[in-house]
């Protein structure tokens, strides 16, 4: 579907192309089941916002919310820094300065939460 985006209705934003769209993620693409449900959720929220905003999009919310959220495969095959890796990492920051320390701090920080939530975490120093 080869739509400008000034063009997009709710015409076109049917179950089938969204169904393909999702298909798209997945085959070509690449992407894996869990950014393909993270689509399909935004997708759905905003049709239940549109759905309070026009009592038009009621009926194509209704037919969005059909599409069923796929089951990925659960792998808990997590890896893990050995003890000895993990001591040489944290002896790299030189902890004879201020600027050391905060490299420090921001490595076990970074260990400590998975590198995940530090990203939307915004620091200013002055």
């Amino acid at each position: 579907m080869d739509v400008p985006i000034m063009k997009i209705e709710f015409e076109t934003l049917t179950r089938s192309n969204l169904e393909d769209f999702l298909d798209w993620l997945e085959t070509t693409r690449g992407s894996n089941i869990s950014t393909r449900n993270q689509r399909l959720v935004t997708l759905k929220s905003f049709y239940t916002y549109a759905s309070n905003r026009d009592v038009v999009a009621v009926s194509y919310a209704q037919e969005i919310y059909k599409i069923p959220v796929k089951q990925s495969e659960k792998t808990n095959d997590l890896k893990y820094f050995s003890e000895d890796v993990l001591k040489l990492l944290l002896k790299q920051p030189d902890t004879s300065n201020k600027r050391g320390i905060r490299n420090l701090f921001f490595t076990i920080l970074l260990y400590d939460t998975g590198g995940k939530k530090t990203r939307d975490i915004r620091f200013t120093f002055k």
